[in-house]
């Protein structure tokens, strides 16, 4: 009996298709429009700091990324067995983490590194956390998807939703 494989047609077809589409918003001079990233002008009233609401999700995300690409690293560090396993999810987020960098104004992103998160002694809970940390990612990128108020920006936010959980399958399925 062959063995299954690990991603069905469909799954890499649409995982092409995301990649396709964060390529095409970040190849050939592209980028991404955030309202109020170009100016203080924005469609809705700026909060804390005066940032429009996506340029305060632009920096949460930012923030969230930059702890969650620390903890890749670290487990990866930690636990060399797990190396392979997480390197394609780490390098999706330094994909995103640059992405949403360019996108921000200039001195909104917080200076300084995200500290060190906790990687667990065992591997099956440093892989577990791993995971916990992905699918919270995962649901605050698809949240502020919704909430964006540029489409353009919404779509980035849904297609780095879905390029995380397509990860967290792989990720998944190796345990």
């Amino acid at each position: 009996m062959l063995p299954r494989p690990l991603l069905s047609r469909r799954t890499t077809l649409v995982t092409g298709l995301g990649a396709s589409a964060l390529a095409a918003v970040t190849g050939a001079g592209c980028s991404v429009q955030v309202p109020g990233a170009a100016s203080a002008e924005t469609s809705a009233s700026p909060g804390p700091g005066g940032l429009s609401p996506d340029v305060r999700t632009v920096v949460e995300l930012v923030g969230a990324l930059q702890r969650s690409v620390a903890l890749l690293e670290d487990t990866r560090t930690q636990h060399p067995k797990l190396a392979a396993q997480v390197a394609p999810l780490l390098a999706v987020q330094r994909r995103h983490l640059a992405v949403l960098r360019k996108a921000a104004p200039t001195g909104s992103l917080p200076t300084g590194g995200p500290g060190s998160p906790a990687v667990a002694v065992r591997v099956s809970r440093a892989l577990a956390h791993v995971v916990q940390t992905t699918e919270a990612l995962r649901d605050t990128c698809y949240a502020a998807a919704g909430a964006a108020e540029s489409g353009q920006f919404a779509r980035l936010l849904a297609s780095m939703g879905a390029g995380l959980a397509q990860q967290l399958v792989v990720v998944k399925s190796a345990r």
